[in-house]
Formats: structure tokens, C-alpha cells, sequence
């Protein structure tokens, strides 16, 4: 597909599921993998995101592609609130 493709895909998409699209293509993962990432395995400072256990049961590192990078951090403190209010309350 080429990149235009590839952009009115996203286009189409929104949330959540635009970020893990977008995150899936720029950073080559797979499906499983983005499932599976936590904020620990994303590391902003050198933009690598680290996968474990991928294909064959190995770890690996890819880059963070910086088109993703602050709709992601945008994220995390969306569910850091939600986090914390459930924390307040339990």
C-alpha cells in the first residue's frame, strides 16, 4: 500500500484504535504486540519502544515514530486520570 493509502485508512479511524493503527504501521508491530505494551516499554526520551516476547519468544526494540509520539503521551495521562480516580475510590 502506499503511503496515501495508507493515510486515508487513518483517516477513516479515530481514538484509540487510530493511535494502535498507527502505532502498528510506524512501529512495525503486531497486532498481539501493541496489545500487549505497557507505559514501561515505551521510553520518550530516546523514542524506542520495547517489545517483549515477540516473534520466537525474543525481545526487540523499535523506534517510536514521532507522528504517534504526543497522541500517545495524550493517552497515558487520559488513563492516568481515570487510574487515579478509581485509586481514590478503592
Amino acid at each position: 500500500m502506499t503511503v496515501n493509502e495508507i493515510e486515508k485508512i487513518f483517516s477513516e479511524m479515530s481514538g484509540v484504535n487510530e493511535l494502535m493503527a498507527r502505532l502498528i504501521y510506524g512501529c512495525g508491530l503486531r497486532l498481539q504486540e501493541c496489545l500487549q505494551l505497557r507505559i514501561k516499554d515505551v521510553d520518550f526520551e530516546q523514542s524506542l519502544v520495547i517489545i517483549h516476547s515477540g516473534k520466537g519468544d525474543k525481545d526487540r526494540r523499535t523506534m517510536l515514530p514521532e507522528a504517534v509520539r504526543e497522541e500517545l503521551i495524550k493517552h497515558i495521562n487520559e488513563i492516568r486520570v481515570i487510574y487515579e480516580k478509581i485509586e481514590m475510590q478503592g
